[in-house]
């Protein structure tokens, strides 16, 4: 696996740099630390995850996010910052990041949020919560409007759970249970899983953890 790590701060690279190797033995690790290094290097070379500080020397807060989204829109990108402003996470997640981790995070809990985030999940802080929700129609009924098959996928899409994992529980393929996913988001009036996640986690449609809003993790 391949993944770009963007800070301007050299000791926190470094620091985070130290602890990845503990997400997968092969992963391979590149440095920016600018926005426009990050583009540039995204255009030379592919990613399979960008890590982006929202605070760079070049650019700051959620527009920094929406820049490189416009220049690398295929790059999955995960939000790594201080910057603990639940307005300013939604923000981000509605502007397309896969996730968003406080640098406020412990080594151990910044480590279990990447490994889920690179085996597909979706990842976002409890913090979330505090902003406010997309517009949206509320639950149940709405989830009362799926079918049988539909409803199987979003209690596991809702606990943040790859395709994969939720194709191997229902024994179907991935291909199918995107499909389904597609159908689910536009019933419940999201643009993307993360929103489906938050929107169910403040209606109490999964289940918390110390960290995350609904990670799905055990």
């Amino acid at each position: 696996m391949k993944l770009l790590l963007v800070d301007d701060h050299v000791m926190f690279r470094q620091g985070l740099r130290h602890l990845l190797p503990a997400i997968s033995p092969s992963l391979y690790v590149d440095e920016a630390a600018t926005l426009d290094e990050a583009i540039e290097r995204c255009w030379r070379d592919s990613y399979e995850l960008v890590l982006l500080d929202l605070g760079l020397h070049d650019s700051k807060g959620v527009q920094t996010l929406k820049q490189f989204r416009d220049a690398a829109p295929s790059v999955p990108v995960v939000v790594l910052s201080g910057d603990e402003n639940p307005v300013n996470v939604r923000l981000c997640i509605e502007a397309g990041a896969h996730g968003y981790l406080p640098k406020t995070y412990t080594a151990e809990a910044l480590i279990k949020a990447l490994r889920f985030i690179v085996d597909g999940g979706v990842y976002v802080p409890r913090l979330a919560l505090q902003a406010p929700a997309p517009a949206a129609k509320a639950f149940p009924e709405t989830l009362a409007r799926l079918t049988l098959r539909q409803r199987e996928v979003a209690q596991l899409m809702l606990k943040g759970l790859a395709y994969k994992v939720i194709a191997q529980q229902l024994r179907v393929s991935e291909g199918t249970v995107k499909a389904h996913v597609s159908s689910i988001l536009q019933v419940l009036g999201v643009r993307s899983r993360v929103e489906a996640v938050l929107l169910a986690a403040r209606e109490g449609a999964t289940a918390d953890d110390d960290d995350t809003a609904s990670a799905g993790q055990s």
